[in-house]
């Protein structure tokens, strides 16, 4: 699965394909995470990713 990651925040969302409501959230999490160091990564790359939050 991959996720669009918040480095600065430790936070992550899921990127889901045909998901209206994903896409609305995808845009929430940028405009509250612009100027963040954000990319987008395989979920399986992130390391402890039980220490970081998902975003709601």
């Amino acid at each position: 699965m991959r996720v669009k990651v918040c480095f600065m925040c430790r936070e992550y969302i899921p990127i889901l394909e045909n998901d209206y409501l994903n896409k609305e959230q995808l845009e929430k999490f940028d405009s509250l995470h612009s100027g963040h160091p954000v990319q987008i990564v395989n979920k399986e790359e992130i390391m402890n990713i039980e220490e970081w939050k998902p975003f709601l």
